[in-house]
């Protein structure tokens, strides 16, 4: 059972060990928690910081926020052992039902929603987060982030996309390249196939660029993209083309519809294994490599952290 909580009261530390709490990618890097006095999916967000002497939760129902101070006790979500979590952008989640399994109480499932975490009910499209006292109604939940779940032993994509935009600050865990930028790995999710591209940070903010289509589309120009961030149940290594072909081998390339992220010719880009191509952009343009240049290209790889 993904589903694994620890009970609390307000003012209790964070669970640690051997419980590991989950956090969302919220603006306020929020606890994931549960409010299982109500019949319905109650999920809200718990903060132990500076600011708060303790834990302490809200949560919104009713049209009202409700404050862990009022409640006798909550839950904390803390992550089980035999499973894998990660926050996925909802249009994945509806695109690859198969592969994505939404955490849900009684049709509910924890949600960042417009950068704060809250729920939403998959059947309806409607989600809900708080704030000062009230609850927050959103209709709109096409840029929702929705915490999913999949057994260890199971097949998955081994890491953590996040929806950002041009000029957005860089997540703490964002997967850097070996390219000679330093750049970090990103995913220009409109189109189909895996239009993997290049961020560099421009006085501490975002800027990526994506090879498509014989072009190169900036993130001044598109409405959002994804950031690649690191799970910490994987290691990454960046491996030439020609190794990976060698088998047995210790590391799986990480694939999207078919394409990785690769250092091309020295920048962040794309490549296919089975099209034996890789593409880069530069000053407006797409790149595309084959040959020498195709073998000697660095994908991302990745394997599995062995339990100690």
């Amino acid at each position: 059972m993904a589903l694994e909580f620890v009970r609390c009261s307000n003012g209790d530390e964070k669970p640690k060990e051997p419980y590991k709490a989950l956090r969302a990618p919220d603006e306020f890097n929020s606890v994931v928690c549960h409010w299982d006095d109500k019949e319905d999916g109650t999920w809200g967000r718990a903060s132990c910081d500076m600011y708060c002497e303790g834990l302490q939760a809200w949560f919104p129902w009713g049209g009202d926020e409700y404050d862990s101070q009022s409640l006798d006790s909550f839950q904390v979500l803390v992550k089980h052992r035999d499973y894998r979590y990660s926050w996925i952008h909802l249009s994945r989640v509806n695109d690859r039902p198969d592969k994505f399994q939404p955490l849900d109480i009684n049709g509910y499932s924890p949600a960042v929603i417009d950068g704060r975490l809250g729920k939403m009910r998959m059947d309806t499209s409607m989600g809900w987060t708080s704030w000062n006292g009230s609850e927050v109604v959103h209709e709109d939940v096409d840029n929702a982030i929705i915490l999913c779940a999949r057994e260890k032993d199971s097949p998955g994509c081994p890491g953590q996309f996040r929806r950002v935009e041009h000029g957005d600050s860089l997540p703490d865990d964002a997967l850097q390249s070996d390219d000679r930028e330093g750049s970090y790995v990103c995913m220009w999710d409109e189109n189909e196939d895996g239009t993997f591209g290049r961020i560099r940070l421009n006085d501490g903010e975002m800027e990526a660029w994506f090879p498509w289509g014989g072009e190169e589309y900036a993130s001044n120009s598109i409405s959002g993209f994804q950031v690649l961030c690191k799970d910490e149940d994987f290691k990454y290594k960046w491996k030439a083309v020609h190794k990976i072909k060698k088998k047995p081998r210790k590391y799986e390339v990480f694939q999207v519809n078919g394409y990785s992220p690769a250092v091309v010719d020295g920048l962040l880009g794309k490549l296919s294994l089975d099209k034996e191509m890789a593409w880069n952009s530069w000053a407006g343009e797409e790149i595309n490599f084959t040959d020498d240049d195709f073998e000697n290209a660095l994908v991302l790889c990745y394997k599995e952290r062995e339990d100690d």
